[in-house]
C-alpha cells in the first residue's frame, strides 16, 4: 500500500510541475462553442475526467468479477478448448 501512495505522490508532483509550465491561454472548441481557457484548466479537467472514468471502469470490472465468483465460476479455471 505504501508503494502505491509513493507512486501516486510522485505522479502528482510531476503533474504539478508539468501544469505549472503550461499557463498560456488556448482556444478550444467544446462541441459548437469556442472557449478561450488556459492550459492549466484544460489539463486539470482532463485529469479529473480521466480519473473518474478510470474509477468507473475499474468498479464495473470488479463487480463483474465478483458476480462470476458468486456463481462458482472462476474464469482462470475454465478449460481451454483447442480446435485443429
Amino acid at each position: 500500500m505504501k508503494t502505491k501512495i509513493i507512486i501516486l505522490l510522485v505522479l502528482l508532483i510531476l503533474f504539478t510541475i508539468f501544469v505549472s509550465n503550461n499557463t498560456e491561454p488556448i482556444d478550444v472548441w467544446f462541441f459548437f462553442w469556442p472557449l478561450n481557457i488556459s492550459k492549466i484548466v484544460l489539463l486539470i479537467i482532463t485529469l479529473v475526467v480521466g480519473a473518474i472514468l478510470g474509477l468507473i471502469t475499474a468498479t464495473a470490472f470488479d463487480k463483474s468479477a465478483k458476480k462470476d465468483e458468486t456463481k462458482g465460476e472462476n474464469l482462470s479455471e475454465r478449460p481451454v478448448i483447442k480446435s485443429n
